[in-house]
């Protein structure tokens, strides 16, 4: 299908970034010297007593760590960057992550791994989540080896690094209750976005953020009343002031540009998708075929009607593509694009404090969402914490109100 379509189809940047990135060397060894060299537990299984360590991630465990994936998901994981032997080692050996491995010394196997993946400018940290070989579960390597790993990297690396965030499984209510445990709180509610084991299933966005953050963030945002359910809760869990509910009227009107479509396919099989106003205005995305879902988008624009036509344009490509999920991080700073967005069926599925450093400032973002209309929104299999709940709960109140 993908295949099929794809050959035929005063600046506002929805993020900000420095024109020249500063010299994070000296961060970056500060990185390192954070985490630890080497772990050791003892473990039990049975009759027999075997030694886990834990160590930074070694490019030769590279095709041990897919061997991981492709046991505890049987096959079915749907993010195939984790097979491409070139990304892992690209992802072991980039100065701005953090990968484990555990290795039981009695076989030399992998039984367990962990990455965090740093931005050094924007200080944030996505976890993309622990693994446990099956039969190692139940042994407290999650917090005896990975937890200790964590805490030592969030005690030693608190004043350059303020976020820690991960997108968590609902199928189950363990992660988001340590996670919690541990000082974060939910912050999104991604209906169904996710594909494990071969069903949907929906995600929620956990984040644990500095008092330095939360400080520095940009007071008062600007939302649309459209909105409102998200923010409302957010504020609640952060204590944060009251936003400017601002119902900013916008034009239904489609212009037309001189527009250009550009897609390319990478080895791990997502496409990335440019939708272009020439001169310099333009959408970007990725997607994963596997879960039909289009995100990490990025757009720069001139003005509001620039932004309806590329976000008006990449909809009707998402309908030809069967896309069943985009995701967009929209700055509390611009309520007309944000009623642009709501004009055209997106929800808030998260609100993130703090999200973007802009100079010695933070920016808030919310997170915005559009759901194809043949999109599954049946949220009963989610299990949550009573957080959790809550911003499953504004999430849904979004969806009743747009019936």
């Amino acid at each position: 299908m993908y295949q099929s379509i794809l050959p035929q189809v005063n600046i506002f940047q929805q993020n900000i970034e420095p024109l020249s990135l500063p010299d994070f060397s000296e961060l970056r060894a500060r990185l390192r010297a954070c985490c630890p060299t080497k772990l050791v537990r003892e473990c039990s299984r049975g009759s027999d007593t075997t030694t886990l360590e834990l160590h930074p991630a070694r490019p030769k465990e590279a095709r041990e760590v897919m061997k991981l994936y492709e046991i505890i998901y049987e096959g079915t994981y749907p993010y195939h960057e984790v097979f491409d032997h070139k990304w892992l080692i690209q992802q072991m050996n980039h100065p701005d992550n953090v990968f484990f491995t555990i290795v039981d010394h009695s076989t030399g196997k992998v039984v367990g791994t962990t990455l965090f993946q740093m931005n050094l400018y924007h200080q944030r940290a996505y976890g993309r989540g622990g693994l446990i070989h099956p039969d190692y579960m139940g042994y407290g390597l999650g917090s005896a080896l990975l937890g200790k790993a964590y805490e030592k990297i969030i005690f030693h690396s608190r004043d350059f690094i303020k976020i820690y965030f991960t997108e968590g499984r609902t199928a189950h209510v363990k992660i988001q209750k340590i996670s919690e445990n541990n000082g974060c709180k939910p912050i999104g509610f991604f209906i169904n976005k996710d594909l494990y084991y071969n069903e949907r299933e929906t995600d929620i966005l956990l984040a644990m953020m500095s008092a330095d953050i939360l400080r520095s963030r940009r007071q008062n945002p600007q939302i649309h009343p459209t909105f409102k359910s998200m923010y409302e809760v957010i504020r609640r869990f952060f204590r944060l002031e009251t936003a400017k509910y601002m119902d900013i009227p916008v034009s239904s009107k489609m212009d037309t540009y001189n527009d250009m479509f550009e897609a390319r396919k990478d080895s791990s099989g997502y496409i990335h998708v440019n939708f272009k106003i020439m001169p310099r205005s333009f959408l970007q995305f990725k997607i994963n075929t596997n879960t039909k879902v289009a995100e990490d988008a990025y757009f720069q624009v001139q003005d509001p009607s620039e932004f309806r036509y590329l976000l008006n344009e990449a909809i009707s490509f998402f309908r030809k593509a069967d896309v069943q999920y985009f995701e967009i991080y929209m700055p509390v700073t611009q309520p007309e694009y944000q009623a642009i967005a709501a004009q055209l069926g997106f929800i808030a599925t998260g609100y993130f404090p703090g999200w973007q450093r802009v100079g010695n400032e933070r920016i808030d973002h919310l997170i915005l969402t559009w759901l194809a209309p043949n999109h599954d929104i049946d949220t009963s299999k989610a299990v949550l914490t009573r957080y959790g709940s809550r911003i499953r709960d504004a999430v849904l109140q979004q969806i009743k109100m747009s019936d």
